[in-house]
């Protein structure tokens, strides 16, 4: 799960991080290294990295990075609040810790630096509220965190809920994966977990595993698409907007590619349509649509255009290899003009 912990002073590095194709997660055995080692990522287009600090040499590692500029530095595994102060002293932008401490989060705050806390655990995140009230602006989980474990459902729950409390866009994304649910109550049960979390969120995304008897139980066709997001939203009367992907696969390396979406405003509206969309590696897909649809909701945009996004941006993720976006938003909006779906590098 992820929230935009954006707050006050700490926008600036917010949006460099929301805009970061990688982000490089170090552990630098000898701080002597880690001046060529700043250089050698920034030469490779790297904006920003973290440095763990796990190692006797990591604080002086951060500072070494840090001094060399042309890149964001981080400190990750940081514990306490004590750690924290010593990590931005030493030159880190951001911290990211791997657990919730409010000393933590409230120190970063206090130093003006964004501040990445993570939560297992129901109890954790009742604790976390405070995260939502400093800032944020949209938190997104899913299906296949909810399906990990008899307990995460829990954790979505309350995380969703405290989000709604304190004015937080929230997203859902039913993401089914049989395998998540197998001995334990199956697409029946997945499709009762949905409805519990999906019930807290704005959007939807993935929208078509909410329609049908259970997920997976009905392969739409597209003129079936509209009646099938009608159906989703009669299950959920508080959602404002519902959304997929729509795709057809002529083959593995071909397919045709476009989107869909629901408002009680619009009505029924479609994306962007790209026939025989040359696919390198379709992981992550899905993900990248909801991210391109997000930023186009965050920015104001009207539905039709923010579902743009999401599609080129699903589109150009298919165009690289691996599940994490390499896009920037200068090729998502020249293929929402026009453009070929294609990275360039």
């Amino acid at each position: 799960m992820t929230a935009d912990l954006s707050a006050g002073p700490a926008d600036g590095m917010a949006t460099v991080l929301a805009g970061a194709r990688l982000l490089p997660v170090l552990t630098v055995p000898s701080p002597a290294s880690a001046g060529p080692l700043a250089d050698a990522l920034a030469a490779g287009g790297a904006t920003c990295a973290e440095v763990t600090l796990r190692t006797p040499g990591a604080e002086q590692a951060l500072r070494e990075m840090a001094a060399h500029g042309g890149l964001a530095v981080g400190a990750g595994t940081v514990l306490t609040a004590e750690q924290a102060e010593r990590a931005v002293a030493a030159g880190a932008r951001f911290v990211v810790s791997p657990g919730f401490d409010e000393e933590v989060v409230n120190t970063c705050r206090d130093l003006g630096v964004p501040v990445v806390p993570g939560v297992a655990t129901a109890t954790e995140l009742m604790r976390a509220d405070t995260v939502f009230s400093a800032g944020a602006r949209w938190f997104h989980t899913g299906g296949i965190f909810a399906g990990l474990s008899d307990t995460t459902v829990d954790v979505a729950d309350e995380a969703m809920a405290a989000a709604r409390r304190h004015g937080v866009t929230v997203s859902y994304d039913p993401n089914h994966r049989p395998s998540l649910w197998t001995g334990r109550g199956g697409p029946q049960r997945a499709r009762e977990v949905d409805l519990r979390l999906a019930r807290h969120a704005d959007v939807v995304v993935g929208a078509l595993g909410l329609a049908g008897e259970h997920p997976g139980a009905v392969r739409f066709g597209a003129d079936e698409v509209p009646d099938a997001l009608a159906e989703a939203a009669g299950r959920l009367p508080g959602v404002n907007v519902l959304a997929t992907t729509l795709r057809e696969a002529p083959s593995a390396g071909v397919n045709d590619w476009s989107a869909a979406a629901w408002s009680a405003g619009t009505g029924f509206v479609t994306g962007p349509r790209m026939p025989g969309l040359h696919v390198l590696d379709r992981i992550g897909s899905g993900d990248a649509f909801a991210a391109g649809l997000i930023h186009g909701l965050l920015a104001g945009h009207p539905l039709d255009r923010a579902l743009a996004y999401g599609t080129a941006h699903g589109a150009l993720t298919m165009t690289t290899p691996g599940d994490v976006s390499m896009a920037t938003l200068a090729e998502v909006e020249a293929l929402v003009a026009g453009a070929d779906a294609h990275v360039r590098r």
